[in-house]
């Protein structure tokens, strides 16, 4: 990864992959022309004769030029050329032969020299208006090269490429596996930059890839037009092109693949084209229309298709009588079909109504291969008899919590009132004077405060669940009032035998409530779990700030097993206690809730096991 991420190794690879790059093609090159003049077959003779024979036909115009001169007894032209032989120094010996008249008109030489290839060149001339002769130009390259032209830093060249025609072959092989390689590790580190792992993209790759393409091809195009037209130039200018154009298009190549390599890398190969764009666009056009075509009127979608099917049709019909009728045909079993695949579904939805209307509320439609409005309607169906299940479902319970509740109502205040009724038959019968009377009166004072404390509690849960209690919401500090009244609570709770842990969190827990309504919630649960927690066991009390809320938790081991849903006991006159021979109205629970949903905040029970938790839940408060 930390090479992949080096930018001297990204740049170090570059460099030698053009070099590798460099070295292939021009060994490559090399072997493809002497294997084309049979060079690996005849040790490169033809292959050295014939480039012999480039060099000296790029010379010739200059020695049929001067023989001209010659003839038109130009003499300026002649000391030109003359001077440019000169400056030749070549290594060839040279004369030029008049063929109609058997003249030599120039000779570079004396006596044939020793040689190794022989070039003769005859071209047709006319040296003035009239006069018209062909001129044949006779050239030797001597044996031993002295003069520095061309000849005498090629013909060696020439004979080291010969010699190491084979080696050729495994330079220009060896060269292109280290180019792969190279080239592989530059895909690889393509996108990577040091101090991040993810994939950086440069201006150039940020260009969608179809426009990129597009350009490179108008690109190599236009290189090819102008290399075309190159052939009217000298032949030095055409091979600088022609290098030019290579190096170009294998830089565009390498940058396009590298640019390709760092789209896929990250994500936006197809996403940064614009035929992508485009159909993305397209597709959103499609499925607006399709959503609003949905959001008609089934009466406007039958119309939009009545219109639609009439315009295929009179399509058809200007296109031929034949082509008409014979669509026509064919249209008609699938306009059938379509009617009565409708029917079919209409009236699955037809069943549907009447199990409905009959009662069967478990009967659900099949809204499998239903056109879109079918099928909405069809799921109205079911979920109106889902709905019907809950409510009667609902209703039930509703009855039955009813009678429950009548239930528990009556024996929470027969209890008291039958003592107090049998306590004043006692005292009527023994008198205020007997020994008992006393005893008998803080039985009726006990009795009537319980009927007392019941009668309060039923009147504030119902003023709680209809809302009928003045709330005063101001900020309030959870922390300093949960302390505040385990304070209160804390002997009562040592007495029943529950220790209490309190945990308040480092945080400010400052939420909008009224203090009064929310010490008596708190006063509720500290008074159930005094009831109901099993002795010899811990009751844990914690303040937490999560998110964006205050969460406070009451958390004790019931001393009785708890067989119902927690929010079953937050129900009026419902108790853990089902034989009710605690003390208790059922009602503490009950209260909590209402009260601090009435400020705005929640309150949950949760129930595993024997593990009875209460969870408060009020916004945070920000000043």
């Amino acid at each position: 990864m930390k090479l992949r991420q080096s930018k001297a190794a990204r740049i170090t690879a570059s460099i030698l992959f053009a070099v590798m790059i460099a070295l292939a093609a021009l060994s490559g090159a090399a072997a493809l022309l002497m294997e084309a003049d049979s060079a690996y077959l005849d040790g490169g003779v033809q292959f050295r004769y014939d480039v012999a024979k480039y060099l000296f036909e790029r010379k010739n115009a200059i020695y049929f030029n001067y023989a001209v001169s010659l003839l038109r007894g130009d003499e300026n032209l002649q000391k030109s050329y003359e001077a440019e032989l000169e400056r030749l120094s070549s290594n060839l010996a040279v004369h030029a032969v008049d063929e109609l008249s058997g003249e030599i008109l120039f000779s570079t030489y004396s006596a044939v020299p020793d040689h190794q290839y022989e070039f003769r060149s005859t071209w047709d001339s006319y040296y003035t208006s009239n006069a018209r002769t062909a001129i044949t130009v006779v050239a030797y390259l001597q044996s031993e090269l002295d003069a520095r032209d061309s000849f005498y830093y090629l013909m060696p060249f020439l004979d080291f490429l010969i010699s190491a025609r084979y080696a050729l072959i495994g330079i220009a092989v060896g060269a292109l596996v280290i180019a792969f390689v190279l080239f592989l590790f530059l895909m690889c580190a393509a996108g990577h930059r040091s101090g991040t792992d993810e994939i950086v993209q440069t201006w150039f790759d940020r260009i969608p890839l179809d426009i990129l393409l597009v350009g490179e091809f108008f690109v190599v195009m236009i290189s090819l037009y102008l290399g075309d037209n190159m052939f009217y130039f000298d032949n030095g200018i055409m091979a600088a092109y022609v290098l030019f154009a290579g190096i170009l298009w294998l830089a565009m190549l390498v940058m396009t693949l590298l640019s390709m390599a760092i789209r896929v890398k990250s994500r936006t190969f197809w996403k940064n084209t614009l035929i992508w764009r485009i159909l993305k666009l397209l597709w959103r056009g499609f499925v607006l229309i399709v959503r609003t075509i949905g959001r008609l009127p089934l009466y406007w979608k039958t119309a939009l298709a009545f219109i639609a099917w009439t315009l295929i049709e009179l399509f058809f019909l200007a296109g031929g009588y034949f082509i008409f009728s014979l669509f026509w045909i064919l249209s008609r079993p699938v306009i059938l079909a379509f009617l009565i695949y409708s029917v079919l579904m209409l009236r699955r939805l037809q069943r549907g109504g009447e199990q409905l209307a009959a009662g069967n509320t478990n009967y659900k439609v099949n809204t499998r291969h239903m056109l879109p409005d079918f099928r909405r309607h069809g799921d109205n169906l079911n979920n109106l008899s889902e709905g019907l299940s809950i409510a009667v479902e609902e209703r039930m319970k509703s009855e039955r919590m009813k009678a429950e509740l009548v239930t528990n109502v009556s024996h929470d205040i027969k209890t008291p009132l039958t003592s107090i009724i049998n306590y004043i038959d006692l005292l009527k019968t023994g008198g205020l004077t007997s020994p008992e009377a006393p005893q008998y009166l803080e039985v009726l004072e006990h009795q009537s405060a319980r009927l007392k404390k019941l009668t309060e509690d039923l009147i504030e849960a119902s003023k709680a669940s209809t809302g009928n209690l003045t709330v005063n919401p101001e900020p309030t500090d959870v922390n300093v009032l949960l302390s505040q009244a385990l304070g209160e609570h804390e002997e009562a709770l040592v007495n029943a035998g529950v220790e209490p842990v309190l945990r308040l969190t480092n945080e400010n827990p400052v939420i909008m409530a009224d203090g009064r309504l929310l010490w008596r919630v708190f006063d509720n649960l500290f008074t159930n779990i005094r009831k109901y927690a099993l002795p010899n066991t811990r009751a844990y009390f914690t303040c937490q700030v999560i998110e964006k809320a205050v969460v406070i938790s009451f958390r004790n081991i019931s001393s009785a097993p708890l067989d119902m849903d927690g929010n079953e006991l937050t129900e009026r006159f419902v108790r853990g206690d089902a034989s009710r021979h605690t003390e208790g109205s059922g009602l503490g629970l009950s209260i909590a809730r209402s009260l601090t949903e009435l400020m705005g905040g929640s309150l949950s029970i949760v129930i595993d096991g024997d593990l009875f938790k209460v969870l408060v839940n009020f916004p945070l408060h920000r000043e």
